[in-house]
Parts: structure tokens; sequence; C-alpha cells
């Protein structure tokens, strides 16, 4: 019995355990890489670099220091209105505000500001065409479902 209590005193805390998304660095360019990109613009699906075989559309990542971690940020590169946005991990969403719900800081509350749209860990890896319309496609059910409620109420 005494195991079980001693456990469960170790346990203690555990439960706001967070674990971090892997941070993404961008693989450098060779001096030929901007030659092949804009041979191959016109190709779909992965393109690598015939000198040093980095992947030519390779996401540009960014990342932001907030509480001693990291996160990733991402500008898309598509046509429409989602062009330019800044997106980020849903993670650091979380991190941004405290148990009372609101900011942890006020570089928390800017970088907020600055960030349009948080996807989960898993999708920010996603070429922007692909992530661009997993963001619109979550945004009409998300605006579907407040008409609907909207229309309820």
């Amino acid at each position: 019995m005494d195991a079980y209590f001693k456990g469960l005193n170790d346990a203690d805390g555990w439960e706001k355990v967070m674990s971090l998304d892997p941070v993404f660095t961008q693989t450098p360019d060779c001096g030929q890489c901007s030659h092949w990109s804009g041979f191959f613009s016109d190709k779909e699906g992965d393109v690598y670099c015939p000198n040093c075989g980095k992947l030519l559309n390779e996401p540009l990542y960014e990342t932001v220091e907030l509480n001693g971690h990291e996160f990733n940020i991402r500008v898309l590169n598509v046509k429409g209105p989602l062009n330019g946005k800044m997106i980020s991990t849903d993670n650091l969403n979380d991190m941004l505000l405290g148990d009372d719900n609101d900011y942890i800081s006020e570089d928390a509350r800017q970088l907020d500001e600055m960030i349009k749209f948080y996807v989960p860990a898993s999708k920010i890896s996603l070429p922007d065409e692909q992530l661009a319309e997993y963001i619109n496609l979550n945004l009409k059910s998300l605006l579907s479902t407040k008409k609907k409620w909207t229309i309820k109420n």
C-alpha cells in the first residue's frame, strides 16, 4: 500500500505537463537552388535540387520563443486571401494564455495578434496549398456552425 501512495505523490502535478511540437528548420540553399526552383516551378509534387538534394518547395519556417520554448511559425505563400497570413500550432496558442484565460505577458498578446491561424502540429508541415485548403475547410465549417447557432437563437 505504501508503494501506491508513493506513486500518487510522485504523479502530483503531471496533469499540467504539455508535450511540445518539434521545431523544424529550413535547409540552407546551395547556389543553384533558386535556378532549379524556377526551372521546376510548373511541376507538381516534391521537386529536389539536382545539385544539393534540397526539397525545393520546402515550407519556410521561422521560430518564436515563448517562456523558453520554441515554436514554428509560417507565412502562407498562396493565391487568394490567405496569402501572407502567419500561422502556428495549437500548442503555441495554448501556451499564450494562463489559467485565468488572460495572456501570460504583453509579448504573448502581441504574438497572438500577428498570428492569424493556429493549426494542429501534424498540419504545420503541409505544403502551402494543402494547408490553405485545410484552413479554408475548417473556416467554412466554423462559419456554418456559427450561422446555425445564430439562426436558432
